[in-house]
């Protein structure tokens, strides 16, 4: 491949832009498996409704790369057949191989009905044939971009560079679309349920009539206060763990146990905070679900802070040693003010698991109905987790969907615009640190 292209290979790839058409047929078969298997999650007859498009169209479409990897082979044998170089020839087999394995998989999608299920008696599950042909595109399509970047670069190492990079950055958009995705779900199906007597009403008839205002003035009051408690305990440990304690079976024993709270699952939370939390205030009350979510979420706010007191460069604790500071001034003048960005970044996280859980607060902290704004701390508080948990298992009237919708889409926008403003606030502490 690499003589191939010093002779004319490079002409041929000018003036056809082979390696182009190839990205460009990659991309697109990429772009398409992804959209079908999203769209035949929640709609069945999708793919049924266009077999033409998949048993012929696409099928078409993947022996275009096919035929190019057998005229490459054909064009290598014919100018280099006398050459005796195993690893040449070795390069040169793999034009053959991806011809193969494009026909196979084109020949494969081509007798696949989309229209039938694959059953798994012993397994008791079914499988849409059109997930498997979604699969089956992605799997084409990043054979098809290696392809590419094979004509492009030849095999030599920018080749495998490019891909590995095509690849990273296909993983990036692919949690980009997922997420935007989500979005676009939310915004259908409950953008009709918001409008002002939605955001500011009162919960009414279990939440079929009025709006979600004590939910969302609840959520508000969970997430402070969470954050709090995860930052007055978790920074405190990190600041002890990072500047003060020796590796020792102490601090071995800390790890271990900050790692094995943050794999505890919230359920298991729950049933803590009901058996000990509720029947020491004798009724679900928000300090409570302050606790139990502050205790879930403190790992989290020690890992990230044990990160950013660690990359704070020893020079600095030791130029302000140096000048007559002391070790706790050093800290609270010099290193905290350096971190505070990553310290930052851990309340982001807590807030995003505070405002997200369900099953810890529905034990020790909420209230479906009568949702009121607590007065006290020690009384229940409404929040949209758990209303629209009760909305999901009361459903019986359209009215209740669409509510439940716009519950969702409320707290997504609540927890990103929470995110937002903290982000904002955290780069803005970075400017301010220089090195």
């Amino acid at each position: 491949m690499d003589r191939l292209k010093i002779k004319d290979f490079d002409i041929i790839r000018r003036i056809t832009r082979i390696d182009r058409w190839a990205y460009s047929i990659g991309f697109i078969v990429l772009i398409f498996g992804f959209i079908t298997l999203l769209t035949g999650s929640f709609n069945k007859s999708f793919i049924s409704d266009y077999t033409i498009i998949f048993s012929w169209i696409i099928p078409a479409i993947l022996l275009i790369p096919a035929l190019i990897s057998l005229f490459l082979f054909l064009k290598i044998i014919i100018s280099d057949e006398k050459d005796d170089n195993s690893s040449f020839r070795r390069k040169r087999s793999i034009f053959f191989v991806y011809f193969i394995v494009l026909i196979i998989l084109s020949l494969t999608v081509h007798s696949i009905d989309p229209s039938l299920s694959i059953i798994f008696d012993d397994l008791m599950i079914g499988v849409d044939s059109s997930i498997i042909i979604s699969i089956l595109l992605l799997i084409v399509g990043i054979i098809i971009i290696k392809l590419a970047t094979n004509l492009q670069h030849g095999f030599k190492k920018q080749a495998n560079q490019l891909f590995v990079f095509i690849l990273f950055g296909l993983a990036a958009s692919i949690v980009l679309l997922i997420l935007g995705y989500i979005l676009f779900i939310l915004f259908v199906n409950g953008g009709g349920a918001i409008n002002l007597e939605f955001l500011t009403g009162d919960v009414i008839n279990y939440g079929a009539d009025g709006g979600i205002f004590p939910c969302i003035v609840g959520t508000i009051y969970l997430v402070a206060g969470t954050v709090i408690i995860a930052l007055i305990l978790g920074v405190p440990t990190a600041i002890y763990m990072v500047e003060y304690a020796n590796t020792s079976k102490l601090t071995r024993a800390i790890n271990i146990a900050v790692n094995s709270l943050n794999g505890i699952p919230s359920i298991i939370f729950g049933l803590f905070g009901y058996a000990f939390l509720v029947s020491f205030f004798g009724r679900p009350t928000l300090l409570a679900g302050w606790i139990l979510l502050g205790i879930m979420t403190v790992p989290t706010v020690i890992v990230t802070t044990e990160e950013a007191l660690k990359n704070v460069p020893k020079s600095v604790r030791e130029g302000s040693l140096a000048m007559g500071a002391t070790k706790w001034q050093t800290i609270r003048r010099v290193v905290l003010p350096a971190a505070v960005p990553g310290i930052i970044t851990g309340a982001v996280l807590s807030i995003g698991r505070a405002a997200g859980e369900t099953a810890p607060i529905m034990f020790t902290a909420t209230v479906f109905f009568p949702a009121d704004i607590p007065s006290s701390v020690l009384e229940p508080t409404p929040v949209l987790t758990y209303h629209l948990y009760e909305l999901m298992m009361r459903l019986s009237s359209p009215e209740m969907f669409t509510n439940a919708w716009g519950t969702a889409l409320v707290l997504i926008v609540l927890v990103l615009g929470i995110d937002i403003i903290a982000i904002i606030i955290r780069d803005r502490y970075r400017k301010r640190i220089q090195w």
